[in-house]
């Protein structure tokens, strides 16, 4: 099966996953507000329609809505770029990193266990044995069994942690209005806080919102921590907030607009330049971009 094959294969199962689910396609442009035409050029294998580092981000919040595991989707996805593909695919609703045996501890067990009662039946047929001899044999083949057991025996499956490092601005991406700010009462007044206090008390000290002017794709931290890789489009926003400073990783520079708590940050962007971005309260500085792997 040639590559172009493999990825139509691997958006379809993708297609087939996303409906089992009963979500739609609209549904998830609500969520992550990615254009429809790229949603349907995943589920088509058309994974050309925009360049490699872009797709993976698509591909991550594609796979997040659907509750699948973002790094294994990519990761998947990559293997087949490259060529590294198992011979057989796995299953619908399955993802199978590379070089992972398919065979299970229990199948091993199981073809073990068989090949002993095997031999244990050639040796009780095997000549006249005595009854002692007869005994010890089973016995030996009821301990062999148990250290087979104990040695296949499968482990508990790991929990796997999933991160939802957007999920504080999704509703603001769908259009929903934020709840008030609930009423303080104390036993002989009520005061009521501002909802930007409640906001910024959330966030953290700084408050970070990025506003799309053009496509980007943007990778941003906080306080060392990674808080998101996403597709911007002209008209969304973003906000994210920290203590004491942010990174700001963006592919096309001129296509972003940054505010920290309510001031206009100005910054040397242009459009397709790609720009990393330090930013703290005393504003915007510019860091060495370090060329990576694409597959990191």
């Amino acid at each position: 099966m040639d590559q172009k094959e493999q990825l139509k294969e691997f958006g379809e199962k993708l297609r087939k996953i996303r409906e089992s689910k009963d979500i739609s396609l609209h549904r998830i442009f609500e969520i992550t507000r990615n254009d429809l035409k790229y949603l349907q050029a995943i589920e088509q294998g058309n994974f050309d329609i925009m360049p490699e580092v872009y797709m993976k981000a698509l591909l991550k919040e594609y796979a997040d809505v659907l509750g699948l595991n973002p790094d294994e989707v990519v990761e998947e996805f990559v293997a087949i770029k490259e060529n590294k593909q198992e011979e057989e695919q796995p299953q619908s609703g399955e993802t199978v990193q590379a070089g992972e045996s398919k065979e299970t501890p229990k199948k091993v067990f199981e073809e073990t266990a068989l090949g002993l009662n095997a031999e244990a039946e050639d040796l009780a047929k095997s000549a006249s044995l005595s009854n002692d001899k007869k005994i010890i044999i089973g016995v030996a083949v009821i301990a062999i069994l148990l250290i087979a057991y104990f040695i296949f025996k499968p482990e508990k499956p790991k929990v796997l942690v999933k991160e939802t490092p957007y999920k504080e601005v999704i509703k603001n991406q769908s259009g929903e209005k934020q709840k008030p700010a609930v009423e303080q009462q104390t036993t002989n007044k009520t005061t009521k806080q501002p909802a930007e206090s409640k906001k910024q008390q959330r966030l953290g000290t700084l408050t970070l919102v990025i506003s799309g002017t053009d496509t980007s794709w943007v990778r941003v931290t906080a306080d060392g921590k990674l808080k998101g890789e996403f597709l911007i489009y002209p008209g969304v926003t973003k906000s994210f907030g920290a203590e004491k400073y942010f990174t700001v990783l963006a592919g096309n520079s001129g296509g972003i607009k940054l505010t920290l708590n309510d001031s206009v940050l100005t910054f040397s962007g242009k459009k397709g330049r790609v720009r990393n971005l330090y930013v703290d309260k005393d504003g915007v500085k510019y860091l060495r971009i370090s060329k990576k792997k694409n597959n990191e």
